[in-house]
């Protein structure tokens, strides 16, 4: 599963660190420098610039990607890392690997100082977590309510091309998107009759609020769903401050990016760690709780930047 090479990105003063390929031994020699680093962060935080505080908020979180990247590599045993997973359990895996792909991504941008870009991805880490932890803990009808309602664009493109059959040949593109979706449909034993029978289209038919509380989370539904939903969706409140700069009673195009701060960064290494945290305890692939005690100091830096940041901001 692992094998060895380790890449480092940069971009001005911040940096990325990716892991490709490594050996085990790399790996825990990597594991060992990042728990000593934690261990030597700054403990008085007042005492950085914002820009040294956001340096050391963008290292941790380059460090963080390094871990999800082992989190994702490592497996419960001998057997599991040859073998792969069951498609139940590979749902849980492909969302944590979405998610480390969804940190890197951001990263990327946050290291090219495009804070309006790598907020977009606070919100899609976030419903990432969120539709994991619930995955987790469901029950076995729960991952085939999910299969069935990831299919509903498929279904309204089925509908439409069946329609045009009826009154003409399908041209080519039309025939190779529905042989196409046909066969994922087998792949996943879903049949063509429930399918378009299907009118739910959510998860056990719960709505993301729904999803929220049975995972404990419901107090942070405005706050990390509803308000990061700016950024996804080019609303006016983004509009208006992230695209335009108002002069007077006008406005004109704001095309220079914004650079991130600690609240980008902070809000999203959070999302990546729990959920770090809680998949290699799920996956039980840290059966000598080495990983662990590294990602619960990462969240204790991480809390303690946020803390100190917000202190700065004021009231």
């Amino acid at each position: 599963m692992i094998a060895a090479k380790t890449t480092t990105v940069f971009a001005e003063t911040l940096e990325i660190i990716v892991l490709l390929d490594a050996t085990m031994e790399k790996i825990f020699q990597n594991l060992s420098e990042i728990d000593k680093w934690l261990d030597n962060a700054p403990t008085d935080l007042s005492q950085l610039k914002r820009g040294e505080l956001m340096k050391l908020s963008v290292q941790l979180m380059n460090y963080s990607l390094y871990l999800l990247r082992v989190g994702s590599s490592i497996a419960p045993d001998e057997v599991s890392s040859h073998r792969g997973f069951s498609r139940n359990r590979a749902i849980v895996v492909g969302h944590f690997v979405r998610l480390t792909k969804l940190c890197e991504a951001s990263l990327m941008h946050i290291s090219s100082r495009q804070a309006e870009v790598a907020a977009i991805f606070t919100r899609l880490m976030f419903e990432t977590v969120i539709r994991m932890f619930y995955l987790m803990h469901a029950k076995r009808s729960s991952f085939k309510s999910f299969l069935l309602s990831s299919y509903k664009p498929e279904r309204e493109i089925l509908e439409d091309l069946g329609n045009k059959a009826k009154s003409r040949k399908l041209i080519p593109i039309e025939s190779r998107i529905r042989r196409k979706i046909r066969s994922r449909l087998r792949r996943d034993r879903i049949t063509l009759s429930t399918l378009m029978a299907n009118k739910q289209w959510k998860i056990d038919g719960k709505d993301f609020r729904q999803l929220l509380k049975d995972t404990g989370n419901e107090v942070t539904y405005a706050y990390g769903f509803g308000s990061a939903s700016h950024s996804v969706h080019g609303d006016w409140y983004d509009i208006s401050i992230q695209q335009l700069e108002k002069k007077g009673r006008f406005y004109q195009p704001k095309l220079e990016y914004q650079i991130p701060d600690p609240r980008i960064t902070c809000a999203q290494t959070h999302l990546c760690l729990i959920a770090l945290h809680s998949y290699v305890e799920w996956n039980k692939s840290d059966p000598d709780n080495y990983i662990r005690p590294i990602i619960q100091k990462a969240i204790k830096l991480n809390r303690e930047i946020d803390i100190d940041d917000e202190k700065r901001l004021g009231a």
